[in-house]
């Protein structure tokens, strides 16, 4: 699997040079008995003669093939390897950078130095993993990675916390294969959800929906249940949009508005000031029965109960904003008289009432029967227009 069918141990003592035996070239045995000739050095064909440079070399003719969609430098007849070989060492005596310019230019001297004829010239493996290419983010992100289970939690938050930064560097089937599974396993930690957490949804939202529900709702869908660290609540909350544009519809009932829900009955001020900024951003996503069963009696509790004047304002703006998405009907007959049973009389909270009731009054889809604005919308506007905390704009 990984390449190695043709790995042998150095004839030599572990005290010299390593070197190894090598057969010549039997056109006449199955292919899959036979190493490819097109990443050969070209000792090996024409002197019979094998070492660690020759290892090299093939390191050079992968790292070209890499860089030219697949395409190795030299094509050769299997059936005439050595007339072809022999073609090859003349043109690898005359190669230089214009054969290479696919290459990037910091490592395009060193393929040169790897694809020399003299076996001597080649670098080592030691000195090709200290060149500045192999110093790329993507690719020490990728050893990072590999050794993440040494790290504790402290060297492991630093490291996610820079993460965003190098994903968008990355391709997206090594971010798929190899980085997603390692940040998905961290869930488990539930010190480490905040910090994984945001690289997770910046991968989804780059994941087609069908790619997000095969590959990272599963481990996600546990995530949406937690309630502590309290810091995963707000990062779902950004991307809220995320979540409803992507998840399927039963998977956003059974989880991800239960989680809004626990937002607006959360004992944090904060928790509640965020959602209800956020819901309006993305109530036209949410299914009419939820909205009006589920999320505006949160909103209208949320409202009510609270002993913060900035969570109870908040509220009236989030219901103001949202009254579009619902029927005029539910308005009147839920809406309005709620509206009368906000005990507070401060000048943002009055201020708020008469938005809903602007609102309500001028959108064409609502609109306010004349009964209901002659029984109970100016008999409940009148006496507030007197309160002494108002100020001269606000009465006007």
């Amino acid at each position: 699997i990984m390449g190695f069918d043709f790995c042998i141990q150095s004839i030599n003592p572990s005290e010299q040079e390593p070197k190894f035996s090598s057969k010549e070239w039997d056109p006449n045995l199955p292919s899959l008995c036979l190493p490819n000739p097109q990443y050969l050095a070209p000792e090996y064909i024409l002197s019979v003669s094998c070492e660690t440079a020759s290892d090299m070399y093939s390191l050079g003719a992968i790292i070209y093939a890499i860089f030219n969609n697949g395409k190795p430098i030299f094509e050769v007849n299997k059936q005439d390897i050595y007339k072809s070989f022999s073609r090859q060492l003349d043109q690898l005596s005359r190669l230089n950078s214009s054969n290479l310019q696919n290459i990037p230019d910091d490592v395009r001297e060193h393929v040169k130095l790897l694809l020399n004829v003299t076996p001597a010239v080649r670098p080592d493996a030691d000195q090709m993993t200290k060149i500045p290419f192999f110093d790329d983010v993507g690719a020490m992100t990728l050893q990072y990675f590999d050794s993440l289970f040494q790290r504790d939690n402290l060297q492991k938050s630093q490291f996610f916390k820079g993460l965003p930064k190098v994903l968008p560097k990355l391709p997206k089937r090594v971010i798929v294969q190899r980085i997603l599974p390692c940040l998905t396993s961290e869930f488990v930690n539930p010190d480490m959800v905040p910090f994984v957490l945001p690289n997770v949804l910046l991968i989804a939202e780059e994941c087609t929906k069908e790619e997000y529900i095969k590959l990272i709702l599963p481990d996600l869908s546990p995530v949406f249940r937690q309630q502590e660290p309290i810091q995963i609540l707000l990062i779902f909350l950004q991307k809220m949009d995320l979540l409803l544009t992507k998840t399927p519809p039963d998977e956003i009932k059974n989880s991800v508005l239960p989680m809004v829900y626990r937002a607006l009955e959360a004992p944090s001020i904060q928790i509640q000031e965020l959602c209800l900024n956020i819901i309006p951003t993305f109530a036209n996503l949410i299914d009419y029965p939820s909205m009006k069963n589920s999320l505006i009696p949160r909103i209208k509790n949320a409202c009510l109960q609270t002993s913060s004047l900035a969570v109870r304002v908040n509220s009236l703006v989030c219901l103001g904003k949202i009254l579009e998405y619902l029927d005029k009907w539910f308005v009147l007959d839920d809406i309005l008289p709620f509206l009368q049973q906000i005990p507070s009389k401060e000048p943002a909270v009055l201020m708020g009432i008469l938005g809903i009731y602007k609102c309500i009054f001028s959108h064409k889809k609502l609109g306010i029967t004349k009964e209901q604005l002659a029984g109970k919308v100016l008999p409940h506007l009148i006496p507030l227009s007197i309160e002494n905390n108002l100020n001269l704009n606000q009465v006007g």
